[in-house]
C-alpha cells in the first residue's frame, strides 16, 4: 500500500480508506454517458435544452452528498487510529 505524507496533495488519491474506490465506476459510467450525449448532439444537431438553474441545483446536491461521504470517510479514519493507538 501506498502512503502519503498529510501534507502530500497526492493524498486525494488515497485508493483505501478514501472515496475513490466507491466514485471511480460511477464515475466512468457517467463519463461514457457524456461522450455519447456530446456524439449524438454534435452529429444529429440535437439540443439538450437544460435549464442553467437545474444543473446547479444538481451540482449543489452532489456537494452536499460528498461533504457527508467525506465525513463519514474521516469518522472512520479517527475510529481506526484510536482503535490502533490502543494496541500500541
Amino acid at each position: 500500500m501506498i502512503r502519503y505524507s498529510r501534507n502530500s496533495a497526492w493524498i486525494i488519491f488515497y485508493w483505501w480508506g478514501g472515496i475513490m474506490r466507491s466514485l471511480v465506476q460511477p464515475s466512468g459510467v457517467y463519463l461514457a454517458y457524456l461522450i455519447a450525449w456530446y456524439y449524438m448532439e454534435s452529429r444529429f444537431d440535437l439540443e439538450l435544452g437544460v435549464a442553467r438553474a437545474s444543473i446547479n441545483t444538481l451540482g449543489g446536491f452532489v456537494m452536499f452528498l460528498l461533504v457527508f461521504r467525506m465525513n463519514q470517510c474521516m469518522a472512520r479514519h479517527v475510529h481506526g487510529n484510536s482503535l490502533s493507538a490502543r494496541v500500541f
